[in-house]
């Protein structure tokens, strides 16, 4: 995977995210262009983390909240947070959906998350509902797009 990346990856990479995502659309080269995406610096070509669409537009699991719409999640290493770039990440991912026609983009965080939610926050987001999910309360989290 560094070779494709053109990046090495971290010491502490986990090994199942987001290659299990790749791995998985591979047969649908379509789809990749709505998977996980390495975050990569600009100044050293290091991976420091990755965001990406859990799944292309108009899935099913988002209906309720974002019809049509994508849902995004980010991860920045440890080493590299409180530097913008979750945040620079998720412009990124929310200009490409704009930029193909999706109504809206989804987030969720998990409630004691406050530098995700300042990280929404900042990009326009907005709360809409709590939800629990595999016995954590998560917010969610709405940003409208227009086409």
């Amino acid at each position: 995977m560094e070779r494709s990346l053109g990046s090495p990856l971290p010491p502490d990479w986990p090994g199942d995210a987001p290659v299990e995502v790749w791995t998985q659309r591979a047969h649908d080269p379509a789809g990749l262009q709505w998977s996980a995406r390495a975050v990569i610096l600009r100044e050293t070509g290091a991976m420091i983390g990755h965001a990406g669409f859990h799944l292309p537009p108009g899935a099913d699991e988002i209906a309720e909240w974002a019809p049509g719409g994508v849902e995004i999640g980010y991860t920045v290493f440890e080493a590299y947070r409180r530097r913008g770039y979750a945040a620079e990440a998720t412009r990124g991912l929310v200009d490409f959906a704009r930029e193909n026609g999706v109504p809206s983009v989804l987030a969720t965080t998990t409630v004691g998350n406050i530098a995700s939610r300042g990280v929404l926050q900042s990009c326009g987001f907005e709360r809409v509902d709590q939800v629990l999910e595999d016995d954590i309360v998560e917010d969610v989290w709405i940003l409208p797009l227009t086409p």
